[in-house]
């Protein structure tokens, strides 16, 4: 069985192939009656994700909203203001729960969170031009406007990451049940032949669009590992007070600078496992993009799941 693999926020595709002497077929799949391969794809529906929402208000505005797994729904640049917004989320169905702004702050940003029910967030003070640029590394975006969006939403993730992590756990235990019910449906498939039908062939635009949502995940998990950064940081100011209060070798510490030195120690181990794990991810994105110029499909597929399977396990090791 191959990895699932999500086509869009609402649905979780499984499929599996087995060779059959006789006809085979259900519902979701495609069958044959010579012994070729089978090939049986179930769709489920997930439950829909919450939303955060980047907008940079103004003659030319741009929106951008990703969800809390990482993942790109919208990024658009559009004139129109504050109506056209509320156009473009409802005509993706996007419900966000946060309406991020680049600036300290700003009333048309206030006010598209009001249209939703949103929380706004706002930085304590504007966002640089670097900090925006350090936020969105390695990411595409067609002008300004975009990046300030997208810097947005990022700084909004980053900040709300405990919440965040809290919600997509308990969402996670949701799709949990889901994939159960779908591979037990795989297991014993309805007996009910159907027209072979060929596969949906991929565009160079939906290529696109997946590389780009890849380069998302690759850019968030840079943002916690910058997180944890900053954590070693301050444990390591911490424990270099404590070595001043005791600055007799062999005095022995108090528990307190005992626990400040073996979690510091912890996170440096952990800093170093996640940054070999982001550098390896970032690695196999070069890997898909060469294989999407060279038109490989097959190779692109098999390093899109590889990609997705490194993130879970960053994901899995770096829950907490």
């Amino acid at each position: 069985m191959t990895p699932p693999a999500t086509t869009n926020r609402h649905t979780l595709i499984i499929q599996t192939s087995f060779k059959s002497p006789t006809a085979v077929g259900t519902s979701c799949g495609t069958s044959d009656t010579s012994g070729a391969p089978f090939k049986l794809v179930l769709k489920v529906p997930l439950p829909t994700s919450p939303v955060i929402v980047g907008y940079d208000p103004g003659e030319t505005a741009a929106i951008v909203a990703l969800d809390f797994q990482g993942q790109l729904l919208l990024l658009r640049t559009f004139k129109g203001g504050n109506p056209k917004a509320v156009e473009l989320l409802r005509s993706h169905q996007i419900r966000p729960v946060i309406m991020a702004s680049d600036k300290a702050r700003q009333a048309s940003v206030a006010k598209l969170a009001t249209s939703f029910k949103a929380r706004p967030y706002f930085p304590d003070r504007d966002l640089s031009i670097p900090e925006k640029t350090r936020l969105t590394s390695g990411l595409r975006f067609g002008n300004d406007h975009e990046r300030d969006a997208l810097a947005a939403a990022l700084q909004a993730f980053r900040v709300h990451q405990s919440l965040i992590n809290r919600v997509v756990s308990a969402l996670l235990n949701r799709e949990v049940a889901n994939v159960r019910k779908a591979v037990e449906a795989l297991d014993n498939p309805p007996h009910q032949p159907k027209t072979p039908s060929k596969p949906p062939s991929r565009s160079a635009p939906g290529q696109e669009a997946r590389i780009k949502a890849l380069e998302l995940k690759v850019a968030l998990l840079k943002n916690r590992l910058e997180a944890r950064q900053t954590q070693v940081a301050e444990l390591k100011t911490k424990l270099a007070r404590a070595d001043r209060r005791f600055p007799v070798p062999g005095k022995t510490l108090s528990g307190q600078a005992k626990a400040e030195r073996e979690a510091r120690l912890r996170l440096e181990v952990a800093l170093a496992d996640a940054h070999s794990r982001v550098l390896g991810i970032e690695a196999e994105m070069q890997k898909l993009k060469q294989a999407v110029k060279r038109g490989d499909r097959d190779r692109q597929e098999d390093i899109r799941q590889q990609i997705f399977r490194m993130i879970a396990d960053y994901k899995q090791r770096f829950r907490k």
